[in-house]
């Protein structure tokens, strides 16, 4: 009779059941590593990736390990982990303290082709070389979400910024018996649309061209060759560059308030299109220089020590990036000492009358941290 050991992992918790069988499993020998179920998958690849062996005891630690390591090949639906009794070739007699390993898989289905509806703007072949699950894959919701985006990245190039893409399977009795699916991309193209200006107010200090070089979101130029699409998460990041841009020339207190972003419908060649009129209004506010650090709660290095590779010094413009690498350059200090639970708290003070921006840094020491040993685990074929 079997005894059978069934384990299967729910919310990566490994949970254990034991039919018909009083006895315990766990730290009896394998006897043999048994796979079923593999059509399209290779032995090879699978027996990569178990860690359980032949010979070897049994742990259930391990099993779980092998079923998410399985599981991440990305070529399986469901897998079954279990037990049988160890039979001797020769005599057909249960070997004692024994067990056969059985890994039972069930395939997710390949995709037989791939089919897009609704695609008027956008050439197949041009859609197909975006997507990188190809004929043969297998099914794999992760990389079709990861495909319609970069079909809509293509579109959006193209200027259609309003485009929906879903998708669906199809799968008939002699596709389902050949474990196979069509891939099917459904989408609603939408119109057209472009930016025909980008006006940009309160720019006293700096050109309206430096600051849209510094944008992704462009104005349509050279009759369409660029393409002016508007993308509100772009645009945004645009704004969050350009205030960066500012800080960094010493405009620390720069505002952009909500902008306009006006839109309307147009007929060229007899095609409708939406069009994007937007405005930027800018408050730059004051220049500041830099004011200096303090620098307290540092007795394993000195002030020196701790401010020589900062690239911000004191009188020089406030740049807001370069004193970010100051502080990260300060506690890669602790860090490569082996100071590493080391608490470094930084605060910037605003002088707005001598329009000065200070630092202070509070520093929390810690104990020096050591490596006592490394240890390996699962390399029963490799020495440490």
């Amino acid at each position: 009779m079997k005894k059978k050991l069934f384990l299967t992992t729910i919310m990566l918790f490994l949970t254990v059941f034991l039919i018909n069988s009083d006895d315990n499993v766990e730290n009896k020998i394998i006897h043999k590593i048994i796979l079923k179920g593999l059509k399209k998958v290779k032995i090879k690849d699978v027996l990569a990736t178990i860690q359980s062996s032949k010979g070897s005891k049994l742990d259930l630690s391990l099993i779980d390990k092998d079923y998410k390591n399985l599981f991440s090949l990305g070529s399986f639906e469901e897998i079954y982990i279990s037990t049988e009794t160890a039979f001797d070739k020769e005599s057909k007699m249960a070997i004692q303290g024994m067990v056969d390993l059985v890994f039972e898989f069930i395939e997710k289905p390949t995709i037989r082709k791939t089919i897009f509806k609704g695609n008027k703007n956008l050439a197949f072949a041009s859609m197909l070389d975006s997507v990188k699950i190809k004929r043969g894959d297998f099914y794999d919701i992760a990389s079709i979400h990861a495909d319609m985006t970069a079909i809509t990245d293509k579109y959006h190039e193209k200027g259609f910024a309003n485009v929906k893409i879903d998708y669906e399977i199809y799968q008939d009795e002699d596709l389902k018996e050949k474990n196979q699916v069509d891939l099917i991309y459904k989408i609603e193209e939408g119109i057209e649309s472009y930016i025909s200006e980008i006006i940009i107010e309160g720019n006293n200090n700096i050109s309206d061209f430096t600051l849209k070089s510094k944008m992704k979101t462009r104005e349509r130029k050279f009759f369409g060759i660029l393409k002016g699409t508007f993308i509100e998460s772009k645009f945004f990041q645009d704004l969050e560059d350009i205030k960066n841009y500012y800080r960094d020339l010493g405009y620390y207190l720069i505002e952009i308030p909500e902008p306009e972003v006006n839109k309307y419908n147009i007929e060229e060649d007899g095609i409708k299109k939406e069009v994007y009129k937007i405005k930027i209004s800018i408050k730059e506010g004051d220049r500041y220089s830099y004011g200096g650090i303090k620098i307290k709660g540092n007795k394993i290095f000195n002030d020196e020590e701790l401010t020589y590779n900062m690239r911000i010094k004191e009188g020089q413009i406030f740049n807001y990036s370069r004193y970010q690498e100051g502080i990260f350059t300060l506690r890669k200090k602790y860090n490569d000492s082996g100071y590493v639970q080391t608490i470094i708290n930084d605060e910037l003070s605003i002088d707005k009358e001598k329009k000065i921006i200070s630092s202070s840094i509070d520093i929390i020491e810690s104990k020096q941290s050591y490596i006592e040993a490394i240890y390996f685990r699962g390399n029963e074929k490799t020495k440490n």
